[in-house]
């Protein structure tokens, strides 16, 4: 009976980090050294895939319970700014007039407030109305009242 090829345990290494990395557990480099990153891809794997295997060693009973995944085991998060769209994130463009929230979601833009001087000018124009009106019922003693108060204010703010 001939013996079954033996794999370099770097060759599992390897596989089982392309593995890893493919079910959205990334192990940082596919480089065949089975290192921290490596081994906290396989806990992360553990965790969301509910398997109880030794993180220590790249096994190939760890490559056997991976290659048995199908699809994403840990769910794709995005950054700030992202959304996740199938297996990759994409950044998120707000539509004009909207601007992304510390949320990550597009939010409509306030509008303006009136400048500080466009509610005084309004307030004056308010009050010109209400003293030539309590000065005189003569209209055109109004138009003189609200000329003259628009000199004197005039001459004030310089």
């Amino acid at each position: 009976m001939p013996l079954a090829p033996q794999m370099d345990q770097a060759d599992i290494a390897r596989l089982l980090q392309a593995h890893l990395k493919r079910v959205g557990c990334n192990p940082g480099n596919v480089d065949g050294s089975w290192d921290d990153a490596s081994k906290a891809a396989l806990e992360s794997f553990n965790k969301n895939a509910q398997t109880k295997l030794n993180v220590q060693l790249a096994t190939l009973d760890a490559l056997a319970s991976v290659l048995g995944k199908t699809e994403r085991v840990r769910p794709l998060v995005a950054r700030k700014g992202q959304r996740a769209d199938g297996d990759r994130c994409i950044q998120v463009n707000c539509e004009s007039g909207y601007f992304l929230n510390s949320s990550g979601a597009c939010e409509k833009k306030p509008e303006p407030r009136p400048s500080l001087a466009q509610s005084e000018e309004t307030i004056i124009q308010l009050s010109w109305v209400e003293i030539a009106n309590r000065v005189s019922p003569d209209p055109l003693s109004n138009i003189r009242t609200q000329q003259e108060m628009t000199l004197r204010l005039s001459s004030h703010a310089q």
